[in-house]
């Protein structure tokens, strides 16, 4: 009897150190991907060069490359907003300013309706840009 039992235990020491081996790598793993979004990380930087397109003259000479860099900037966005998410990290300046922007392209229909809107579009996407720049990363504590 005394053999079984100091047979179970000994199995259920095993597991557990083989339980907490593995929970261990997985920890790094999980830590290595979920880091705080810097002005350096691969996404802000697609997000600052889609914007910086934005900016330019050449964007705005007809609905087809408009359409194309805002494609471009929207999909860079929606990349930065998913690596903040899983970094827990608070994006809330740029969002508004995203939404500025979208704001601003709103109603933006025609060669016409985008060359009356130039002047605003850009100031949004200034407005972008600067809060790309505030973005910091997430204070981390240890535990």
């Amino acid at each position: 009897m005394r053999k079984s039992i100091l047979a179970s235990v000994v199995v259920l020491f095993m597991l557990a150190g083989a339980i907490a081996t593995f929970a261990g790598c997985g920890d790094g793993e999980v830590a290595e991907k979920v880091q705080s979004l810097t002005s350096s990380s691969p996404e802000v930087q697609e997000l600052k060069s889609a914007l910086t397109v934005m900016l330019q003259t050449g964007t705005y000479e007809s609905m087809d490359t408009f359409e194309a860099a805002w494609a471009d900037v929207e999909s860079a966005y929606d990349d930065v907003v998913t690596a903040a998410s899983s970094a827990g990290q608070d994006i809330g300046n740029l969002e508004d300013a995203f939404a500025g922007l979208k704001d601003a392209i709103s109603g933006v229909t025609s060669d016409a309706s985008l060359e009356t809107k130039v002047d605003d579009i850009k100031d949004a996407v200034e407005e972008m840009q600067d809060a790309v720049k505030a973005i910091s990363p997430t204070a981390t504590t240890s535990g």
